[in-house]
């Protein structure tokens, strides 16, 4: 009797700490899945589970069981709605065309009713009204960026790379890194629409805003720039506004950036640690992981770590804060890497050859009723 207790708590337990995870793609047929055991830090084999030319982003409603991707479908990029079976499987809702070939990335607001999108090669953004039903309106708002950076081949014009909505109030935030800028907008929830506000210039020239975090009041911006890798902190203000508060370097002082950049940032669910990969472009080993410290006043570097796959494109911690799965890029492979009780990354011996080149990694926790 004692003997089949154990067994039953222990497949209760297994079944309660497995994780969906979903992987963009490009140069590969489609979105994937897997499921992370948070046990043992293992996936199970890669299962293709929508056919989508080049899904390079992905974001989920985990609430309401949706998936949405970012296809950079040329000549016309799309966005895809689709509804997430109780297998993990993928239903096709809807799409919708962009103004635009290359989306790079997009993003869901709070209250899980708009759906934001960033377009790299044309520097603008849209906004789309998710229904009731789970499909995508056409485009409720499209906005041109403007301006140019001091960088000689990266800013020559706009290049929008995120966008994501405060945690609370109804301001939306673009980083564009060809305009070395945030562009700030007021959004109405109920239409989708996005009213712009204002430009927000980096203070440091050819810095290159990539990705960004919020913390977890909302009271802070994080954002990880690209070309001279470092995290510049913007304070938010109640009227949606945003001040600068510090630029820090994510690589200790002296190091040779060169063919070095910055790409994803996320922070740990739990400690007060900010994470951001670095990729090499020459493939020298120089593969990392950043780790920043914050407080409510203050934000110190604190170490790199090896990202243990080639040109880390993507990466996500999972729930729990035990696991930090990493997409290589250029080396088609995921790592997954163990996150100590401090926080410090390091190679859990779970390294998977991937089908094609990943290149977003996001997680679908249960929801309370699929428990």
């Amino acid at each position: 009797m004692k003997s089949f207790i154990t067994g039953w708590l222990l497949l209760i337990s297994c079944t309660v700490h497995a994780t969906d995870i979903y992987i963009g793609t490009i140069k590969s047929t489609g979105i994937f899945h897997t499921e992370l055991n948070a046990l043992t830090g293992a996936l199970t084999p890669f299962q293709q589970v929508a056919t989508i030319k080049n899904p390079s982003f992905l974001a989920l409603d985990s609430k309401n069981n949706l998936l949405f991707a970012a296809a950079d479908n040329r000549p016309t990029g799309e966005i895809v709605a689709y509804q997430i079976a109780p297998n993990a499987q993928l239903t096709e809702i809807n799409r919708q065309p962009l103004n635009a070939q290359r989306p790079c990335h997009i993003s869901v607001d709070a209250q899980n009713r708009t759906l934001l999108t960033a377009n790299y090669r044309e520097g603008s953004i849209e906004s789309f009204h998710i229904q009731p039903d789970g499909t995508l309106s056409t485009a409720a708002s499209h906005h041109q960026h403007t301006g140019n950076g001091s960088h000689p081949t990266r800013q020559k014009k706009p290049h929008a790379h995120a966008i994501i909505a405060h945690p609370s109030q109804p301001f939306v935030y673009a980083a564009d890194l060809g305009a070395n800028a945030l562009f700030s907008y007021r959004l109405n929830p109920d239409s989708a629409q996005l009213t712009p506000l204002k430009k927000i210039v980096l203070s440091t020239a050819a810095s290159g805003p990539r990705h960004m975090k919020w913390d977890r009041n909302g009271n802070r911006l994080f954002v990880l720039n690209e070309l001279d890798i470092s995290l510049t902190v913007f304070q938010f203000n109640p009227d949606g506004s945003l001040t600068e508060q510090a630029n820090i370097p994510a690589l200790p002082s002296g190091t040779d950036l060169s063919d070095l950049t910055a790409a994803e940032i996320h922070l740990h669910p739990h400690l007060p640690l900010i994470y951001c990969s670095i990729r090499d472009k020459t493939n020298q080993q120089r593969d990392a992981l950043s780790l920043f410290r914050f407080t409510p006043d203050t934000v110190d570097y604190q170490n790199t770590h090896p990202a243990h796959v080639h040109f880390p494109r993507n990466f996500n911690i999972d729930p729990t804060g035990k696991w930090l799965v990493i997409a290589g890029q250029r080396s088609q492979d995921i790592a997954v890497l163990q996150l100590s009780a401090n926080g410090t990354p390091r190679l859990s011996g779970h390294r998977y050859t991937f089908p094609g080149e990943p290149v977003c990694i996001a997680f679908h926790p249960p929801s309370e009723s699929d428990n």
